[in-house]
């Protein structure tokens, strides 16, 4: 058995192609521990998914016979994982299968598959209904792995233990039962904690580890894209059509955007914002997705879900940060209800990304 295994986050609709993925298990049995998207495509299965991407060592994707569950926005679970994993710019294969009649395909289906294609030439492997996953898989893994290095998870040599167990290594069993000592201190005592104590203990636990954990992911390109669903009112030959479609922007456009709005910023000034910046290339997506006689667009909505994913982005990759509330009331009719809407800011780390990244 290998002495290191690698956290693989395998991305796919979970009732399209079992064969393949049973097969990628098998395969990775003794290579790698997999995760991967599940079936059910609400908040919680999608938050499953974005955990294991962000602390996985590599990516695969299965591309076959169906897009997936459509969500609330009607984007389905398989997109969003992909979208996630391009802004983490981790390692990726994707497995796309070849269809002999691509019309049977569904619209969402050719249209991700295409935008797979443009934007992963290099890491796209096809296969067919025929494939022996096994023999398919193995040239492919080994090279991926070959260029590109992670440290994975390294297996505990066992003569390390025997040493501690004959008494070789007193130190080590001198730490070890120091910490057994302080978790039965602990737990014996935990029941009877206040929660002033308990709010001490977490602030001292914060400057302990307050200098070995990471603050913020700094190592995200402004230049990776992300997808997001808009909807636009589209006008053609005299006729007004409301459509839905995805449009591809960088984070360096959205850090632009910001920065050229007054500080601090509103939710509904940053939701404004990103709807106008989506409208401004709305019109020629439009026309190459939908009909080229499409000769203007108007009341572009970006969904409320995609703007709600970047600002947590945002926030993770320390750009932005969250200076407080702000009240008002609700502008429907004979309502006083009162809103709140968070107030965002720029970093100095988001001013810095975009004059260095």
């Amino acid at each position: 058995m290998p002495e290191k295994r690698y956290h693989i986050h395998v991305i796919c609709s979970p009732d399209d192609q079992v064969e393949m993925l049973d097969g990628l298990a098998i395969f990775m049995e003794k290579r790698a521990f997999l995760t991967r998207d599940l079936m059910q495509g609400d908040n919680e299965s999608a938050g499953y998914s974005r955990r294991c991407i962000d602390a996985c060592d590599y990516l695969m994707m299965v591309v076959g016979d169906s897009y997936g569950k459509l969500n609330n926005t009607g984007v389905s679970q398989l997109h969003l994982s992909y979208i996630y994993a391009k802004t983490k710019a981790k390692p990726i294969v994707i497995f796309l299968k070849l269809h002999q009649d691509e019309t049977q395909l569904s619209r969402q289906l050719a249209d991700f598959t295409r935008m797979i294609e443009q934007q992963n030439s290099e890491s796209i492997y096809y296969y067919d209904e025929d494939v022996c996953v096994q023999t398919f898989l193995e040239p492919v893994y080994l090279k991926f792995i070959k260029e590109h290095k992670s440290s994975g998870w390294q297996k505990i040599i066992s003569t390390h233990n025997s040493r501690i167990a004959k008494g070789q290594n007193k130190t080590s069993t001198t730490s070890i039962n120091s910490l057994r000592s302080l978790s039965n201190r602990s737990s014996a005592t935990s029941e009877f904690c206040s929660k002033d104590s308990l709010a001490n203990n977490k602030k001292e636990l914060n400057k302990i580890t307050g200098d070995l954990l990471p603050i913020v992911d700094d190592s995200v390109s402004l230049d990776i894209e992300v997808i997001v669903n808009f909807t636009t009112h589209a006008y053609e030959e005299g006729n007004l059509n409301d459509i839905s479609l995805l449009a591809s922007l960088t984070w360096r456009q959205i850090l632009q955007m910001i920065s050229n709005q007054p500080m601090p910023l509103p939710f509904i000034s940053f939701q404004r914002a990103i709807n106008e910046l989506v409208q401004t290339i709305a019109l020629p997506i439009a026309q190459q997705e939908v009909s080229s006689k499409i000769h203007a667009v108007s009341r572009t909505q970006v969904s409320i879900q995609d703007i709600r994913w970047l600002i947590t982005q945002m926030l993770e990759f320390g750009w932005i940060s969250q200076v407080g509330v702000s009240g008002g009331t609700s502008n429907a009719p004979s309502s006083h209800t009162k809103i709140t809407q968070e107030l965002l800011q720029l970093t100095a780390l988001g001013k810095q990304k975009l004059t260095t990244g």
